[in-house]
């Protein structure tokens, strides 16, 4: 019987490991899915591009990396359960406006946000003037939002606008497109490569058109 037992836990053991390792590869993607500086080198464009900026649009879900007006890439994208624009500090909404990549992080926890997580520098000085105007905040937390983008440091997210929000991973085919909290999702293999080429400081403009 005691051979028997450990041989069933062997197998558990093993199965485990390959369920781990399967899940990984076809959902966590712990890598990115194209080199995107190769890309570029591929097409003969010089690194980094000279006017370098990301694009978000809302209405046709796609996340659009751009030199200029050119697109380099173009990835598919899920945004918050909210009402768009966050207008009334809605839970969920993804805001829009022009941000910036604040700070990238590398995450534990995957299966919330994927591995990679660029938070922007939500809300900022427009965010916090149409809440204080309509109500939705007070005038001394709209005075904190604009004393942390004054000094370049991040703004609060105790404030009824909540946050942090940014680019997050895990934009798997069975969650649907709105699905965060606010946050604009990117499959994590798309994510992880932007991660290496987006500095902070890139600009980051979400629309809903």
């Amino acid at each position: 019987m005691l051979p028997l037992i450990k041989s069933l836990l062997f197998r558990g053991v093993i199965t485990a490991a390959v369920l781990g390792l399967l899940f990984t590869v076809f959902f966590l993607e712990e890598w990115p899915q194209t080199d995107l500086r190769r890309d570029l080198g591929a097409r003969e464009r010089a690194w980094p591009p000279e006017d370098l900026w990301v694009e978000i649009s809302l209405q046709r879900m796609v996340c659009e990396v751009k030199d200029g007006e050119e697109v380099l890439w173009r990835f598919d994208i899920g945004f918050g359960r909210g009402a768009i624009g966050r207008a009334n500090a809605e839970v969920g909404g993804t805001p829009l406006g022009e941000y910036r990549i604040l700070s990238k992080e590398r995450r534990t926890d995957m299966f919330g946000r994927g591995a990679r997580f660029m938070r922007i520098d939500y809300p900022n000085e427009e965010d916090a003037d149409r809440a204080v105007a309509s109500g939705a905040i007070s005038p001394e937390d709209c005075s904190r939002i604009f004393r942390a983008h004054a000094v370049n440091d991040a703004p609060p997210t105790d404030t009824p606008l909540g946050g942090p929000l940014g680019l997050q991973g895990n934009l798997f085919a069975f969650v649907g497109r709105r699905f965060t909290d606010g946050s604009v999702a990117l499959d994590n293999g798309d994510l992880i490569g932007l991660y290496e080429v987006l500095p902070v400081g890139t600009r980051v403009v979400i629309t809903d058109h």
